[in-house]
């Protein structure tokens, strides 16, 4: 991927493919399961509806990574490029021949967006652990699919929502395990929703204690964004460690084994702070408190810490710049949002060809109608 030499018979293609379609289609099995009300046993009216607000929730989450993989970025050309194939029913017998096209990218965000708001009334809004969907946990994903959507006033509006009245908060931890844990009990630094720890080592949520990334280097590099903070802990061996003159991150690295964040309070006020300083939302207030509440957890200077002044376009690049060192590592977090402000990705066009990962073979070898990136 790094390399831009991915092709049809990449593995690593292949298992996100098939594992997110293989996802999908199981919440297809069991909503068509219960559209036909077919008896389970033990299953409450509630617990049915959880149920269908999850396939529907976890659907559309498969369709929107997968779409940002494959497809080129909404902000080209306004999502009327090629995306995903869409499959949001079981197939009848007769219907398992038909070839299943290319949506475009505006389609596939439109059944995702429709698939969201359909589960937001059908699930809990608390979980013990948060790691089972919740109301806040859907509004999370609402807040980044309309985030990459450039759409600022509803991407503002979710995440403020959840800020404002989901009863997450973050915490001045100064520690990478801010986001996550190992455990059962609810997370600290105000995770919404996460992936837990099943007890098998390979499976979910392990990683070697002494594995680390390395970081770019350079003063345009990631390392150099996070070298040039002044008084913030994430510039610290906490978070960053020098070995044979190359700097990695320990971001992942403290824990052997813990639960993965998926939606949390951070990027939430990444995506409020610069979605409300934009001029049609014009919530400078809301904005600067945003960038301030990243930045005074992370906060150890000597003095109080003094809040931020900015606003319009200087607001605005300083959370993206904020954006860059506290999403790092997570969620191939950047390389979507250079392609969101239609910026270079590595001396590539925002909306390069070249960008766009191959639809695997196992795909194309079984649709021939299918349209090759």
């Amino acid at each position: 991927v790094a390399n831009r030499s991915t092709n049809i018979f990449t593995q690593v293609n292949r298992d996100i493919w098939a594992n997110s379609y293989t996802c999908i289609r199981n919440c297809n099995i069991l909503l068509d399961a219960l559209d036909r009300n077919i008896e389970i046993v033990g299953a409450t009216q509630a617990l049915r509806n959880q149920w269908r607000g999850e396939c529907l929730a976890l659907r559309a989450l498969m369709h929107f990574e997968l779409v940002r993989l494959w497809g080129r970025p909404f902000s080209s050309g306004s999502g009327s490029g090629l995306g995903v194939p869409i499959r949001n029913k079981v197939l009848s017998a007769n219907e398992a021949f038909d070839r299943t096209p290319r949506s475009t990218v505006a389609a596939v965000y439109t059944q995702v967006l429709s698939d969201l708001n359909a589960a937001l009334p059908l699930l809990p809004t608390t979980h013990p652990s948060n790691a089972r969907l919740t109301t806040w946990a859907v509004r999370g994903l609402l807040a980044r699919v309309y985030f990459n959507q450039n759409d600022y006033a509803n991407a503002y509006a979710q995440a403020n929502n959840v800020i404002t009245n989901g009863g997450f908060s973050l915490i001045n931890t100064r520690d990478t395990a801010a986001f996550r844990n190992s455990g059962t009990a609810a997370p600290l630094g105000g995770v919404v929703w996460q992936v837990a720890f099943d007890g098998v080592p390979g499976v979910s949520g392990t990683r070697a204690v002494s594995q680390r990334f390395v970081l770019s280097s350079g003063a345009s590099g990631l390392d150099g964004a996070i070298t040039s903070l002044a008084n913030d802990s994430r510039n610290s061996d906490t978070f960053r460690v020098v070995s044979s003159t190359r700097p990695f991150s320990r971001k992942w690295s403290v824990l052997s084994t813990f639960n993965i964040p998926v939606v949390r309070l951070g990027e939430l006020h990444l995506i409020r702070g610069e979605s409300g300083a934009q001029a049609g939302v014009s919530q400078t207030a809301a904005a600067q408190a945003s960038f301030d509440a990243i930045r005074r957890q992370y906060y150890n200077g000597a003095a109080p810490y003094t809040p931020t002044t900015l606003t319009g376009a200087s607001l605005i690049s300083a959370i993206q710049a904020e954006r860059r060192v506290e999403m790092a590592l997570e969620l191939a977090d950047r390389y979507h949002d250079l392609r969101r402000r239609q910026q270079p990705v590595r001396g590539l066009a925002y909306d390069a060809a070249a960008l766009l990962l191959k639809i695997p073979d196992t795909e194309t070898g079984a649709n021939p109608d299918i349209i090759q990136n």
